[in-house]
């Protein structure tokens, strides 16, 4: 885990008595990711970090582990043309250990003017680059517990199966997953029960049109579940807002209206399973039992 990105706000409290003390970053994360760079000195909670404002270094400061808070960002709000008048601003963080000292980089989120579309190649897509999916641990007050990754799972197979189609799959620090040609973007989620899934739609579907605005104005978009998407939702995301679904089948996974989404399928996957032939309109009738058993690729 060499880096991570992460997105705060500041608010104008932060200039009381004279000016901004700290940046507040999720704890959380501050604490995985100390946690697996190996950063947390013996009998301490905090680190010396570099501080960098949308890439150039202006000063050190210290990131404390028990409340994440970022410590030395005084110079940090003048780089970035942050004054007391602003109540609320969001910021992108990315946290990085990538030589001998741990490194902390802000960036603006909100564009110099008003309502300007951000630019595409201010986030750039790159070819997607597996993540870990090893289980990491995190320090509790009274425990060590280990967490899995069924997220990067996910976002790591469903690369795979792309990339046996033909595609190039790309990702940004904002976008988990997209295509080029055909322009296409993926919001995955791990559904952990079913309860969770109105949360996960809500947020899978502001996430997919607020990049496609901001990024691919011509992309379709693909809501990817770790778990089969129930009816009411695929008809919710189809018909409200004409976002496709997709989850893992077997070896393979289902995917609605294939032949929409990828007109091309070059190569053949799970035991020469030509994705463009096989059959899956009746997937929709299917039990989840029924749908394991098959593999390779099952189109809407």
């Amino acid at each position: 885990m060499a880096s991570i990105v992460l997105k705060t706000h500041f608010t104008s409290s932060w200039f009381v008595k004279g000016g901004p003390h700290h940046v507040s970053l999720p704890k959380k994360d501050v604490q995985a990711w100390m946690h697996e760079n190996g950063l947390l000195p013996p009998g301490e909670y905090s680190c010396r970090i570099k501080i960098f404002a949308e890439g150039n270094r202006i000063s050190s400061g210290k990131l404390n582990y028990d409340t994440g808070f970022l410590s030395g960002v005084s110079s940090l709000f003048q780089r970035l043309g942050i004054h007391p008048d602003c109540t609320d601003l969001a910021l992108w963080v990315r946290l990085s250990f990538e030589s001998s000292t741990p490194e902390i980089d802000v960036f603006r989120v909100t564009p110099p003017q008003e309502h300007q579309e951000i630019r595409w190649d201010e986030a750039p897509l790159h070819p997607f680059s597996a993540k870990s999916e090893n289980p990491y641990q995190v320090q509790l007050k009274a425990e060590l517990k280990v967490r899995s990754k069924p997220h990067e799972h996910l976002l790591n197979r469903f690369c795979w199966f792309l990339e046996c189609l033909g595609y190039s799959p790309k990702n940004s620090k904002t976008i988990n997953l997209a295509l080029e040609s055909p322009p296409l973007i993926v919001q995955a989620k791990a559904i952990a029960d079913e309860r969770s899934w109105r949360d996960n739609v809500r947020a899978a579907v502001a996430q997919l049109h607020e990049y496609r605005w901001l990024y691919m104005r011509e992309a379709k978009l693909l809501f990817l579940a770790s778990k089969a998407v129930p009816e009411e939702w695929r008809e919710y995301l189809m018909q409200c807002h004409r976002i496709f679904a997709a989850w893992p089948v077997g070896d393979g996974f289902f995917i609605e209206d294939m032949d929409e989404l990828f007109p091309v399928a070059v190569s053949r996957v799970d035991d020469g399973v030509d994705p463009r032939k096989s059959s899956g309109r009746n997937q929709r009738r299917k039990s989840a039992a029924e749908n394991a058993g098959e593999a390779g690729v099952e189109r809407g």
